[in-house]
């Protein structure tokens, strides 16, 4: 659909299940079909380089999965080592590790979460409002 190819070009073909002509040619449609099996091709290879390269690990992860058949997080890092990356943003491994509080507190505090809720999400409408109104050029100060 989108011809993000060097071969194929910087083209975005349209296509309309109703109709049973393509907007492209027989040669387009063949030269489609090369690079969408050259591209399958190439990842294919690439994760068989992977695992081979990874085999010892792939190996411990079976042998771990055999004895326990979930592995959690702690026993996935233990096995595999700790992950190769980091980021500065808070992902969901970083939600999970320090568990998911919610938004006004914990639920032992008796309902302070919903109100803490119900004035974020009209400070999140506002924004949103905000967004909107100087997308069409309209600044209001508030």
């Amino acid at each position: 659909m989108y011809g993000m190819n060097p071969k194929v070009g910087l083209v975005s073909f349209r296509t309309d299940p109703n109709s049973l002509q393509r907007p492209y040619s027989d040669a387009t449609a063949r030269l489609i079909d090369e690079e969408a099996r050259r591209m399958i091709t190439e990842a294919y290879e690439r994760t068989v380089a992977i695992v081979q390269e990874k085999k010892a690990l792939v190996e411990a992860l079976a042998q771990a999965l055999l004895k326990k058949e979930v592995l959690g997080l702690e026993e996935l890092e233990t096995v595999l080592g700790a992950r190769p990356f980091s980021s500065a943003e808070m992902r969901n491994i970083d939600k999970y590790r320090s568990g998911f509080v919610s938004m006004g507190g914990s639920e032992e505090e008796g309902g302070a979460g919903e109100e803490a809720a119900a004035v974020d999400e009209e400070e999140v409408g506002s924004t949103q409002q905000q967004d909107e109104e100087e997308r069409d050029g309209k600044v209001v100060a508030t």
